[in-house]
């Protein structure tokens, strides 16, 4: 999502994905945790006062 407001350009990122892992001799005994995934959600948010007139992208800096 890209949008413009009070003189200032915004950036909005939103992405979402799986993973799993296993925990090795977690447990007193030795033995491991069992494998099981996550789902996650990122969303990144920039923003800045100018855009390149060459690029299109907004300039943080």
């Amino acid at each position: 999502m890209f949008f413009e407001e009070s003189g200032r350009f915004y950036i909005r990122i939103e992405e979402r994905f799986e993973s799993s892992h296993f925990l090795y001799k977690y447990f007193p005994d030795g033995s491991d945790e069992p494998i099981h995934g996550h789902s996650w959600k990122v969303e990144l948010y920039l923003s800045g006062k100018k855009i390149s007139a060459r690029t299109g992208s907004v300039l943080i800096f």
